[in-house]
């Protein structure tokens, strides 16, 4: 027994000392963040983290990107390189004879299985790998830090996201949008082998979670090569959810991101009840305001987000005690993002031109949680385009789990509202909803037929400051030299 806490002790402190480690490595005031569905694809994150910054690659829905990809051709042969590093082989080869298509030149493209608690075999290859390869690529030929961010409510691909972006070696994982207290687990388990499981959130079940289970050894027929441990940051709004988090969490946070109502993509609602304002946007109030001396208070380092993206954002930031600020709408309008070149463009004329509008809008997301949307023509933010799109869910990352008459169902506001309707919902909670899966890969071009969104912080001062200073066309090198006041 004393053998077994001596070891246990001299594990956690090896742990201790390999993260300070980690923690030095990623020591930059600057993470630009993991957007949308492709924006923050391994061109931004690679170029972001050559130029100073901590990059940051967006692991949302990467297995649709993959897929697409690989069916377009793979053009350039960038997929195909990083599989050809992946470390089974085996698997690798099974996702390049599913999907890809030489030259790109296919009739029909071959839609990928919504998640569910039996994945097939290829969704959880495909997702391992795709996870894999994007990380692979944006730290390829260098040695800065690339970090990778997943949203806490697409809980079903997780455990295999995760595992794909720790064979890649990532340095750090980012989780918002819910409370992430096991993925530290996740990472362990991963680590030594183990079997992963994680609690799926299910709605009205007796035991409010049902587990999600996968075994590498025994998917992969042999042991998990030797990894390194990722850091963990979970996104934060208030002192409150961290110190819960530092206390139920599953094992060790490094960082917080602690994002404010201005941020772009989804906000935490605002505390209380729901008001809205004159123009339908939430209204945030005084209990909203962050309390950044409470934080400094709970001794782990934190960026901030909201608003911070210009050289005297950063320097607040850092008189409030952070040790810098994570940048997300900056960055999303660079050279090296995924947005489509011709969205991208028609998005900076109209910042440029001063009447770019971003609207919070507290129904747009099945999440359930605000989203802000840039209002810009040809886009989901137009009424008669959004009405005159089929109701189609497609792709069912935002689906809610549910448990209705003795049996799971899976349900999202966006889908047709009969369907939601039959499932248990309230037809009341379908209006307005977006489709936010397929109209954000539809901005990154991976889903053709659909219209994009997209998604933008409250300022967007620092985009219009950079297209002044750098004749329109800036790169993330550009915007890290920005906000750095060089």
């Amino acid at each position: 027994m004393i053998t077994k806490i001596k070891r246990l002790f001299k594990d956690i402190l090896s742990c201790l000392k390999n993260n300070k480690k980690s923690m030095r490595k990623v020591a930059r005031p600057i993470i630009q963040g993991g957007m949308g569905v492709g924006v923050s694809g391994w061109r931004l994150a690679r170029a972001s983290a050559k130029a100073g910054a901590i990059g940051t690659v967006s692991g949302t829905a990467v297995a649709n990107l993959l897929a697409d990809s690989l069916q377009k051709g793979d053009p350039g042969g960038h997929f195909r390189r990083a599989l050809s590093k992946f470390p089974f082989p085996k698997i690798a080869k099974e996702v390049l004879d599913e999907y890809f298509v030489e030259g790109g030149e296919c009739v029909k493209r071959k839609e990928i299985s919504m998640w569910d608690f039996t994945p097939p075999p290829i969704l959880i290859s495909l997702t391992i790998c795709a996870n894999f390869a994007f990380i692979w690529l944006a730290k390829e030929r260098h040695k800065n830090p690339i970090f990778v961010n997943y949203l806490e409510k697409i809980q079903m691909p997780h455990i295999y996201s995760i595992l794909g972006a720790m064979l890649a070696n990532v340095d750090g994982i980012i989780m918002g949008a819910g409370i992430p207290k096991d993925v530290p687990a996740i990472i362990d388990a991963i680590l030594e082998n183990r079997e992963l499981s994680y609690p799926i959130e299910v709605k009205n079940h007796p035991e409010k979670h049902v587990c999600i289970k996968f075994n590498p050894s025994l998917f992969f027929r042999e042991k998990l090569p030797e990894m390194s441990r990722p850091l963990f940051f979970p996104i934060v709004s208030s002192h409150v959810l961290a110190k819960v988090l530092i206390e139920r969490c599953s094992g060790i946070i490094d960082g917080f991101i602690v994002e404010g109502s201005t941020a772009g993509g989804h906000n935490a609602p605002p505390r209380g009840k729901l008001e809205l304002d004159k123009g339908g946007q939430p209204i945030y109030g005084k209990r909203d305001e962050i309390e950044y001396s409470e934080f400094q208070k709970i001794g782990v380092p934190f960026w901030l987000a909201g608003s911070f993206a210009h050289p005297e954002g950063l320097k607040k930031a850092r008189a409030l005690g952070a040790f810098g600020i994570q940048v997300g709408t900056l960055f999303a309008f660079a050279k090296e993002s995924g947005i489509e070149s011709n969205l991208k463009t028609r998005a900076m004329m109209a910042i440029y031109r001063g009447i770019a509008e971003v609207f919070t809008s507290p129904v747009a997301s099945p999440t359930g949680f605000p989203f802000k949307v840039l209002c810009l023509e040809g886009t989901l933010s137009e009424k008669e385009l959004y009405e005159s799109r089929r109701r189609i869910c497609s792709l069912g990352y935002l689906r809610e789990v549910v448990w209705l008459n003795e049996k799971i169902v899976f349900r999202c506001k966006a889908e047709p509202v009969s369907n939601y309707v039959r499932k248990g919902g309230n037809e009341a909670n379908t209006k307005d909803s977006v489709c936010i899966c397929t109209g954000l890969c539809a901005t990154v071009d991976a889903r053709r037929g659909e219209i994009p969104i997209l998604t933008a912080g409250d300022d967007l001062s620092p985009v219009w400051n950079c297209m002044s200073r750098y004749l329109w066309v800036y790169t993330a090198k550009n915007a890290v030299r920005y906000i750095l006041g060089k």
